[in-house]
């Protein structure tokens, strides 16, 4: 499979720094040496997203996130390494240089999927505009007000009512049975082994594509309400498309997420497209599914705040509960936009306008509200056993609340509206909350342990080497290896060492890049940040090699004394003995020369 030529990422970093590839993301200001924002990672007040020109890394404080700009791509637009140098090639300026690499069966299927998905998506689309099959489809789309430009910018197409057209068609592009089969574009005939047939037939075609714009798998929908057929048939599960880790239209709408920081979620490929075209451009879409975490931390990687738009009905209702739950962990604010009876989005604003649903959007209420109103719709408050029956259902929510003033205020609020006594409330709540695994009082966690001073002083000379890469050959030379026993600087350090001998540069950002633990490089791009490892340089250096080799003498020392007691041949005895002699005059010499270890 094709890789992508270390001199394309080298070309990057030369002309990119990660101020510029950071910025379109975060808003960012000068502090000192590093700039600092709000973490796109996190919800926080007060920022502690630093970002080091210099160094070429970013680091949070609050939640530990931190890398370089490959790494910071991949995690704010969920991508790969390869995606990340793509997307930031493409930022740069840059062509990206591929060059073969050992064969790599499953790389070379993913790439024939993306392509055959890529070249459907065009038949698709030509059928739907130049055909005369496409007729309906277009007609269809008229009456749904659905226009020109946004059946371009999505792609939209048309699968003709016949169960062999597609495949026929990519057949003799010379795409594969196998590769067709494997993107889920056809299925296979039960009537016999080489028959098959078209998945998508008589249906309006919405591409489904990845943040790199890659068409990863596609929804199709029913153009006649009265057919027996479902609805709506997405692609299945494939090797590049999952329906839980994807949202329709997020690679044209997260910018405009991003600068609003909210995501309107509807449920429909049409309600999402609908308001696109209305000017109300920050939405997604879930693929025919409840919202999933995989979805949501997507999300959060743009939007501070979720507006959920569903349909009125009380499937609508119930898949907006869903993600509510999923939700409160997140931090996020949540709000519920409550549309008139058996109506969807779409409908809506076929019916009444931008100005009426961006008003219902601006007005919406809180996720509380919602779900007690939905309650107190549900029971009759005035009736003690259906007061239990709200309860039961608003308890599981309010425990999953982490404010504890919003918590107070929603015991207030339900004490006064039920008419019992807020303490009785409570009362329940806490008998709620300890039949389940959490507590409502639940200890303090304990203070982390510091890290020994041996593991200080191995951490010390790695982080003085990656910011003085130039000591590298005499601390390689004065302290061995096998002298770093804690596993993180021991990782660095065969890392720093394997650079070094191969005569590549050693820097952070390559560094990074180098290590796959993610734990490493939170703690590497934190402690880049710090100005201690450029203060008397030697001196540090020279007293942590001492410690680390004064301790590998001592350790030698008590393995062989204890090796002694296990000896019973006078020869073996003597020879340990001899070893023990040699190790203390190693010991003394390294004490008297203590302070020219550096020299």
């Amino acid at each position: 499979m094709p890789y992508i030529s270390e001199d394309t990422i080298n070309r990057i970093r030369e002309r990119l720094n990660i101020i510029e590839a950071v910025k379109d993301y975060v808003s960012l200001k000068k502090r000192g040496r590093n700039w600092i924002g709000l973490c796109p990672f996190h919800t926080e007040k007060t920022p502690s997203f630093n970002v080091s020109e210099e160094k070429s890394v970013y680091h949070c404080f609050g939640c530990n996130a931190g890398g370089n700009m490959f790494k910071f791509i991949m995690e704010i637009e969920n991508v790969t390494f390869p995606e990340s140098i793509e997307i930031l090639a493409k930022k740069a300026g840059i062509t990206v240089e591929y060059k073969q690499s050992v064969s790599d069966e499953t790389g070379k299927e993913r790439e024939l999927i993306y392509k055959v998905n890529e070249k459907a998506a065009f038949i698709f689309h030509f059928y739907l505009k130049d055909r005369p099959e496409g007729e309906k489809a277009r007609e269809y789309l008229k009456e749904r007000n659905i226009n020109p430009d946004m059946i371009e910018l999505f792609k939209l197409g048309y699968a003709p009512d016949d169960y062999h057209k597609l495949h026929k068609e990519l057949l003799k592009e010379h795409y594969k049975e196998a590769t067709i089969l494997k993107a889920g574009l056809m299925l296979k005939s039960k009537k016999g082994n080489n028959n098959y047939y078209d998945r998508f037939r008589n249906r309006l075609i919405f591409p489904i594509t990845s943040g790199l714009d890659k068409v990863i798998g596609f929804g199709g929908r029913i153009m006649d309400s009265n057919a027996s057929q479902p609805k709506y048939l997405n692609t299945q599960e494939t090797q590049i498309f999952s329906k839980r880790k994807n949202l329709y239209g997020l690679n044209i709408t997260r910018n405009h997420i991003r600068d609003k920081r909210q995501a309107i979620i509807v449920e429909g490929y049409f309600d999402l497209i609908s308001l696109f075209q209305a000017d109300i451009k920050n939405v997604a879409a879930p693929l025919g599914t409840a919202l999933t975490n995989e979805q949501i931390l997507l999300l959060k990687r743009y939007a501070d705040e979720i507006v959920i738009l569903f349909d009125s009905d009380a499937a609508g209702n119930s898949a907006a509960i869903r993600s509510i739950s999923l939700l409160l962990s997140t931090n996020l604010k949540i709000r519920i936009v409550q549309l008139p009876s058996d109506m969807d989005p779409d409908e809506f604003v076929m019916k009444h306008g931008q100005e009426a649903i961006l008003k219902l959007i601006q007005s919406a209420p809180s996720f509380l509200k919602f779900i007690i109103k939905d309650a107190f719709n549900k029971y009759d408050r005035t009736i003690t056993e259906d007061k239990n029956k709200i309860l039961q259902f608003i308890f599981p929510i309010i425990k999953q609340i982490n404010n504890e003033i919003l918590k107070s205020d929603v015991f207030r609020y339900l004490a006064n509206e039920l008419k019992i006594d807020e303490h009785i409330l409570l009362n329940e709540f806490s008998k709620f909350s300890n039949t389940g695994a959490s507590p409502i009082l639940k200890t303090a966690n304990k203070p982390k342990a510091s890290p020994g001073s041996l593991v200080l002083a191995q951490r010390y000379i790695i982080m003085t080497l990656i910011e003085n890469p130039e000591y590298i050959e005499h601390v390689l030379k004065k302290a061995n290896i096998n002298c770093f026993d804690d596993p993180l600087s021991s990782t660095i350090m065969k890392n720093i060492q394997e650079l070094y001998q191969n005569n590549k540069q050693i820097s952070l950002d390559i560094l990074i890049d180098n290590i796959q633990d993610n734990k490493i490089k939170e703690f590497i791009t934190k402690e880049s940040l710090s100005e201690k490892y450029n203060h008397d340089v030697k001196k540090q250096l020279n007293d942590c090699i001492f410690k680390l080799r004064l301790h590998k003498i001592d350790e030698q020392i008590k393995i062989k004394n204890n090796k002694i007691k296990e000896l019973k041949e006078f020869n073996e005895i003597k020879k340990a003995e001899k070893e023990i002699q040699n190790l203390i005059k190693e010991k003394n010499t390294l004490k008297q020369n203590k302070n020219y270890l550096m020299v």
